[in-house]
């Protein structure tokens, strides 16, 4: 069977533009505007993106093979969803182009040349735009120019996110002050490695890997970040990294992360799995099986990837929290340790947001819980007592 080749590529520029004018994006814009499978973008967004990237795949061809970059981050997320269109994708990029448009998502992060490059690519790109068609992309949706590559000295703001420390009651925060361009969520699931260990940065796991890939993507472009992965990814960027976290008195966080395994016990994986225990909390603690309920806090501000925490452990958060914190406060003192990190960060606003503060289903504690989680979480708590009693006093 003969295989069937792709159509030649147009010659003609005329014919190209109305090539690319005539691609039925209707259903990736239908996608877009969905909360369900897109991005929940409003009609008048989706319009300008796709009228700039139209263009953009104009430039592209005109110019060719000059490097120009996507107009906006919007633009590229518009780029990715038709690249995902593979058939259709392969089909007009080889109209276009003559073959297919390949999309590297890593210029830049290569050195101070390859980020210098960029820089001017960018600019290119925006000069070229204004001059094709008359319009500044500062007029239309922020330009991927110089001011939307961030400089490798201003540091990335990350929200190290531990679970059950208010971390939705922050998140809405980051998401009013920094928006959907400037803001970014990397989650993983889990705290166990697939090989028995706490999480690290170190981990094996292709999904702390693809996560690590995943920042070094966007770092130049985002204001602030929000990740569960815990301390250490400056160590895998080339830019600067402002942390900040909210620990929470250990007991009460372990009694409400239970409450919470059992109020979603129909949709999430946790009670069963502490049904597999017997709810024994020494079965439990003695298997590792949950490192959540015991001195994760210190592993997380760490960024360990041992099981055991000890006295070193717990010393080397409070040296990491004097010097590789921006700020560190408590889900207790939530509004006090929220407007100190306004200050910090220029921040303004009211911060009295809490969710997520429902009832506790304190009926379905094992017996002598508090006990048991005191006794296991003894560095969390000799580390929340260090940073209420000594640290905080003089931050907030």
């Amino acid at each position: 069977m003969k295989r069937k080749t792709l159509s030649v590529r147009l010659v003609d520029l005329a014919a190209t533009r109305r090539y690319i004018n005539a691609i039925d994006f209707s259903l990736l814009k239908e996608k877009l505007s969905r909360p369900d499978f897109g991005l929940a973008w409003p009609e008048e967004k989706i319009l300008r993106v796709e009228r700039e990237y139209r263009n953009w795949l104009f430039l592209r061809r005109k110019y060719e093979p000059e490097a120009l970059t996507p107009t906006s981050k919007d633009m590229d997320e518009f780029w990715h969803a038709h690249i995902l269109d593979t058939k259709s994708y392969h089909t007009h990029t080889a109209k276009i182009f003559g073959s297919y448009l390949h999309h590297f998502p890593y210029f830049g992060l290569r050195g101070a040349s390859d980020y210098q490059n960029l820089v001017i690519a960018t600019r290119r790109t925006h000069e070229l735009y204004l001059a094709e068609f008359g319009e500044s992309l500062d007029a239309g949706g922020k330009a991927a120019n110089e001011s939307d590559v961030v400089s490798a000295k201003t540091p990335l703001i990350c929200y190290l996110k531990i679970n059950k420390n208010a971390s939705s009651s922050v998140r809405s925060v980051l998401r009013h002050f920094y928006g959907e361009d400037e803001y970014k969520e990397i989650t993983i699931w889990g705290r166990h490695a697939t090989d028995g260990q706490p999480v690290s940065l170190e981990s094996p796991d292709d999904e702390v890997i693809t996560a690590i890939e995943t920042a070094r993507e966007g770092e130049m472009s985002w204001r602030c970040l929000t990740t569960n992965l815990p301390f250490g990814l400056h160590r895998k960027l080339r830019r600067e990294v402002a942390y900040f976290t909210l620990l929470r008195e250990p007991v009460a966080r372990c009694i409400s992360w239970w409450c919470f395994a059992y109020a979603n016990r129909k949709s999430s994986p946790a009670w069963s799995r502490l049904e597999r225990y017997d709810f024994s909390l020494p079965k439990i603690f003695e298997a590792h099986a949950f490192y959540e309920l015991s001195n994760d806090q210190v592993r997380m501000i760490t960024g360990t990837g041992q099981r055991e925490v000890t006295k070193d452990t717990f010393h080397l958060a409070c040296e990491l929290i004097e010097e590789s914190y921006a700020f560190v406060g408590t889900v207790e003192l939530f509004n006090r340790s929220m407007s100190a990190l306004g200050r910090r960060f220029g921040w303004h606003g009211d911060f009295s947001i809490r969710e997520n503060a429902g009832r506790k289903h304190i009926k379905i504690l094992p017996k002598m819980a508090r006990f048991l989680f005191s006794e296991a979480n003894e560095w969390d708590i000799r580390l929340y007592e260090w940073l209420t009693k000594n640290y905080l006093p003089r931050h907030l």
